[in-house]
């Protein structure tokens, strides 16, 4: 029996700085295409095909990385 499964070395080098819309497949680099909103200390990306939320982020805040140093 065989498996489809490939090995590390044959996947694609940059497959982790891909990012995928779960709603319309859209794929990317992270680099490129998202659509970027910046709210207070929020970070969004938003798919350019379809408008869905693909990751959304919260920056700490100042109080917090003062205390993580």
């Amino acid at each position: 029996m065989t498996t489809s499964a490939r090995s590390v070395d044959e996947r694609p080098r940059d497959r982790k700085s891909v990012l995928f819309c779960p709603e319309c497949e859209y794929d990317s680099p992270v680099t490129d295409n998202w659509l970027e909103v910046t709210a207070g200390e929020d970070r969004i990306l938003v798919c350019p095909a379809c408008g869905a939320v693909v990751d959304h982020r919260t920056r700490p805040l100042r109080s917090d990385r003062a205390e993580a140093d």
